[in-house]
């Protein structure tokens, strides 16, 4: 598999919107390499394009996946927190509502 670089900074300092997030998601599942997101010059981040990019990703395929296909550079502390946070509550809200869908157990299944 080889490494393809995406450099975010390219794409401003402050990057934003589910937009941006979502066509980056989007470029990153579909390609054949292992990609390389550098954070290099970008000193914010909105937490909706942080949880397009990193919530869905993670939770669409998974966190092996994620380890696998994707490597992280150059990022700030304050965005490394945000990406925590948002990937956090994506996989807090699946389990939640996973829950809600099962149905309770029939009482001859507690017996």
């Amino acid at each position: 598999m080889t490494d393809w670089t995406i450099e975010l900074g390219a794409k401003g300092t402050d990057l934003s919107g589910r937009a941006l997030g979502r066509a980056l998601r989007q470029q990153i599942v579909t390609s054949d390499c292992r990609v390389h997101l550098d954070f290099e010059g970008v000193e914010c981040a909105s937490e909706s394009f942080l949880d397009e990019l990193f919530g869905v990703l993670v939770l669409r395929k998974g966190k092996s996946w994620f380890r696998e296909h994707v490597k992280v550079s150059s990022l700030p502390p304050t965005i490394r927190a945000d990406i925590a946070q948002v990937v956090s509550q994506r996989l807090r809200a699946s389990d939640l509502k996973a829950a809600e869908s099962t149905p309770p157990p029939s009482v001859h299944e507690l017996a």
